[in-house]
């Protein structure tokens, strides 16, 4: 550096006979200090243009640096000048970065990774800043439309004389007992889902794993464990057709309504743990509707998986259960991740009811057809062999094709609907 010139408030030439470039950084600023204000009077105008031009004057070889003033927060005064430059830079880049931080409401900080696991990004931040939207009213919905459902029943059966009353009695609203069984179940599911999927949220949330793994493993153990929970805490002793009809209107509505409030944008925005919990299962492609195909995977279980279930318990066809329990749970459950970080043979397939192709891999489905298969071999004591036979014909190529090219999020139930039908026609069609 050979010298230099101050030619006006606020620039400063730098004669230099290294290769002429601008410096586009200034320094930064003390904690203790603030950018002075520039005022709009005529001075400053002409100061301004004045600058202009001597920037469009700068010749080569000539490096020209702004000067930042610098003033007390308490008495105004010019403490400085502070020329931003190469030194500036250098200091900034040796002071260390500190790891982000977020509150896990445990009451202290965790720091968030910011590389994904095995090969898949890092999932990005759900937006909260407004709390009411179209796809909150989606969400809503859905319980809305069963309460109305369960509203005609109610209707339906007080309309007619008592005779017909008594040929429809599973049609019956909900007595005392069965209200505060459906007020247990609505507890017992709003515990379950809390201690089960906040954990696996804190992995998406502060551990940079992907979606596609932890909405996967809250997949297995919700599979498993809520229609266990739905069919011992409402089994009520009136028969198959009481039990099917409750699950499918009122715990319904009990189901969806309580996801709708736990999960609203609402409560997540102001409750973090119902936040961090959810975001295990939030995929950002299924945003902003999330909540809704979260809702209506709950009616795949409610309206079909629980009522399949009972029906294979009054045919003392225990057994069976494990097939819906093991195609879907981890058939269903580990072709996402594993197509996702292993599947190397693509195939791309046109959902039904869309016009929209999705890509699907030969070893996630591969994944399918092996635990559907083993599910049925599980339950081979209780078939004859012309029906596990035919079981194994039929039903893990079934479940398998149903999970390739069912619609966005409804592979659920499509699967559980195509194994109980073909169950249905295997055990009381054939004879």
């Amino acid at each position: 550096m050979s010298g230099m010139v101050r030619d006006m408030p606020g620039v400063v030439r730098v004669m230099s006979g290294c290769r002429a470039r601008v410096a586009e950084e200034t320094a930064p600023l003390s904690s203790r200090c603030s950018r002075e204000e520039e005022d709009s009077g005529a001075e400053d105008s002409g100061a301004t243009a004045s600058s202009r031009e001597e920037e469009e004057a700068v010749e080569p070889g000539i490096v020209e640096v702004h000067v930042i003033k610098m003033r007390s927060r308490t008495n105004g005064e010019v403490l400085g000048d502070m020329v931003a430059g190469e030194m500036g830079e250098m200091q900034a880049e040796k002071q260390p970065i500190k790891p982000s931080t977020e509150s896990c409401c445990v009451f202290f900080q965790w720091p968030v990774r910011q590389a994904g696991w095995c090969g898949l990004p890092v999932e990005e931040r759900p937006d909260l800043s407004t709390i009411w939207d179209r796809a909150e009213v989606y969400s809503l919905a859905i319980p809305a439309f069963f309460f109305c459902l369960g509203l005609v029943f109610t209707t339906s059966y007080f309309a007619v004389d008592e005779a017909t009353q008594s040929t429809l009695s599973w049609m019956r609203p909900p007595d005392m007992a069965t209200f505060t069984t459906l007020l247990t179940t609505f507890a017992a599911t709003g515990l379950l889902l809390l201690l089960g999927m906040y954990p696996i949220g804190l992995l998406a949330w502060y551990g940079g794993v992907s979606v596609a793994i932890t909405r996967k493993i809250s997949h297995v153990i919700f599979i498993s464990l809520l229609p266990l929970t739905v069919i011992f805490l409402n089994e009520q002793g009136e028969g198959l057709a009481r039990d099917m009809f409750l699950a499918m209107v009122w715990q319904s509505l009990s189901s969806t309504l309580l996801l709708a409030i736990m999960f609203s944008k609402a409560s997540r925005k102001y409750v973090p743990v119902l936040r961090v919990a959810f975001a295990g299962i939030e995929r950002s492609e299924d945003r902003p509707h999330a909540l809704t195909w979260f809702s209506l995977q709950m009616v795949g279980q409610t309206m079909v998986q629980i009522p399949m279930i009972q029906w294979m318990q009054s045919n003392d066809k225990g057994l069976l259960i494990w097939i819906p329990f093991l195609s879907v749970g981890l058939g269903d459950g580990l072709a996402e991740p594993i197509g996702r970080i292993w599947g190397k043979h693509k195939y791309r397939v046109r959902a039904l009811c869309s016009s929209k192709r999705y890509t699907r891999s030969f070893e996630g489905s591969a994944v399918v057809f092996f635990w559907t298969a083993v599910a049925v071999a599980i339950g081979i004591p209780e078939m004859t062999s012309l029906q596990a036979v035919v079981c194994f014909l039929t039903i893990p190529l079934a479940n398998t094709i149903m999970e390739a090219i069912s619609p966005h999020t409804f592979d659920n139930h499509f699967m559980w609907a195509v194994t109980w039908l073909l169950l249905w026609i295997i055990f009381d069609v054939i004879p």
